[in-house]
């Protein structure tokens, strides 16, 4: 897909994106740049003959998380404010080579130096900055500092508004959800709940499957937990009064939020209606709906270390144990069939799951479970379904 922009001088900037929406080429009037990525992170930047001219090195994050760029043999290095909007770059000897001065809703109002970096307000998460147009690319939208909103409405009905109007408080590298930036959530992101994940339970459900359609992430959230315990005084069994117990436990919280919607008429949901026994009518009435669904999620990653000292051996004892814990649901949002309110469709997907291992023992422990309730109303009558609890190793 190709999108241009008419600039008031009558030229034009234009943009490819692939079917995922990711952005792979840009041309405006500095040059024609093409974008190798990896989902959505750019690692490479190339010119119209394929010849690299910015490589990327950044975290493993979902977006961006960005520590340095280099260009023509030389690095520079990223250094941020709270929210992770460039505030100057530097070389390998620590001389900086440009710095940025901006609102707080990335209008510029003061640069050093001529470096031509383009990841300057948010350019920790991959804000790129569009000289031409005075805006910057949030991947699915575009702001506009100056009016301190988004160019195009929120596909998810938040309007224009960028970041809640908090933006010294949250980011939206996605260009569709505001979120906080936490740099341990970030970087427990391999092993932390995310609303990703939650999908992929949702679709182990034998009479789910495939029938969820494309789910839009929202807001995650998180809180982090660190407890350190004090040594314990304990007896052991030649006398000695200084043995103790040690242990340190890290605790990461998280909870998602995504909509999205399916056609009812088909996959195993279709297979589903038949258990209602439900009028002839009624199923081809229903078979033509897309139901609009929301997921919730709720989930923990917790670390602990216990170290047990006995003086009486002089030997320390570590034993570490992870858990990481996943429960949540999907619903109908708001159902409105064509027909209402002689028709109406609720589904509900259960699912939760944990799962454990101890450096002491090499096998994880745990497993997962899950349920789904589909009622129909139709005319007057009420057909409902509950399947059993499904389990998972």
């Amino acid at each position: 897909m190709c999108v241009g922009i008419a600039l008031p001088d009558a030229t034009l900037n234009t943009f490819a994106y692939d079917a995922d929406l990711v952005r792979r080429q840009a041309e405006d009037s500095l040059g024609l740049a093409k974008f190798i990525n990896d989902e959505q992170n750019v690692l490479l930047e190339t010119d119209s003959g394929g010849a690299t001219q910015v490589a990327y090195t950044l975290e493993p994050a979902g977006y961006g998380d960005l520590i340095s760029q280099r260009r023509g043999g030389d690095t520079s290095w990223h250094h941020y404010d709270s929210i992770g909007s460039t505030d100057r770059l530097s070389d390998v000897n620590q001389n900086q080579l440009a710095s940025y001065v901006r609102t707080a809703f990335g209008v510029p109002k003061a640069t050093t130096g001529s470096h031509p970096n383009r990841l300057r307000f948010g350019g920790r998460h991959g804000y790129r900055w569009e000289p031409d147009t005075q805006q910057y690319d949030l991947r699915r939208r575009r702001v506009v500092p100056g009016r301190g909103g988004f160019l195009s409405v929120d596909p998810l009905g938040g309007g224009y508004i960028y970041a809640h109007n908090a933006p010294i408080m949250l980011v939206d590298p996605s260009g569709l959800a505001a979120c906080k930036r936490n740099e341990t959530y970030e970087r427990k992101d391999g092993v932390a709940t995310r609303i990703h994940d939650v999908l992929e339970w949702i679709r182990k459900l034998p009479e789910v499957g495939e029938i969820v359609g494309d789910i839009i992430p929202q807001c995650t959230g998180w809180e982090d937990t660190y407890v350190k315990v004090k040594k314990c005084p304990l007896t052991c069994p030649n006398g000695c009064a200084d043995k103790w117990d040690e242990e340190e436990r890290k605790t990461v919280k998280q909870f998602g939020h995504g909509t999205g919607s399916f056609e009812i008429g088909y996959g195993k949901l279709a297979k589903l209606l038949k258990k209602l026994k439900l009028p002839r009518v009624v199923r081809e009435l229903i078979s033509r709906l897309t139901i609009p669904v929301e997921v919730y999620a709720r989930g923990s990653y917790s670390e602990s270390t216990r170290t047990y000292h006995n003086p009486c051996t002089n030997v320390d004892t570590k034993t570490t144990t992870t858990e990481q814990r996943l429960d949540g649901n999907m619903t109908t949002k708001k159902a409105k069939p064509p027909l209402q309110p002689w028709v109406g469709v609720e589904i509900t997907a259960y699912f939760g799951g944990q799962r454990r291992t101890s450096s002491e023992s090499q096998n994880p422990t745990g497993g997962a479970y899950g349920s789904v309730e589909l009622t129909v109303r139709a005319f007057g009558q009420s057909y409902h379904y509950k399947s059993p609890t499904f389990y998972y190793p």
